[in-house]
């Protein structure tokens, strides 16, 4: 009776832990491509005030760190930018930080919106 139980379990633990893959998984894997994509893009807006610190190299001795504006500073200092962007004076934080980007300090639209 242990002989049968034994090949039972080792039956069982094969059965159950072993895994099997799937054709469109395979193909996946071996074209390194993700198995799953989102159509949504998301951006991350927080409103406690924090910033965010950057270190930069300046030179062989010379390490700094630098702020960088949230969108939330940005949304505050938008009518700034009211010549470049006819109407960003009367958007809301929502639109502002889905239409909006900053790169390198300066305020651009997004190529895409999220």
């Amino acid at each position: 009776q242990s002989d049968a139980s034994t090949i039972l379990r080792r039956f069982m633990i094969r059965a159950v832990g072993e895994r099997d893959f799937s054709a469109q998984e395979t193909c996946h894997l071996l074209l390194s491509e993700p198995l799953y994509a989102c159509t949504y893009g998301f951006v991350s807006v927080s409103l406690n005030g924090n910033r965010l610190f950057l270190s930069k190299h300046l030179g062989p001795d010379d390490r700094r760190q630098v702020t960088s504006a949230t969108p939330l500073e940005n949304y505050a200092d938008r009518k700034r930018h009211e010549d470049a962007f006819l109407g960003i004076g009367d958007i809301n934080l929502v639109t502002f930080a889905a239409t909006y980007s900053s790169f390198r300090g300066q305020l651009r639209k997004r190529p895409k919106e999220v």
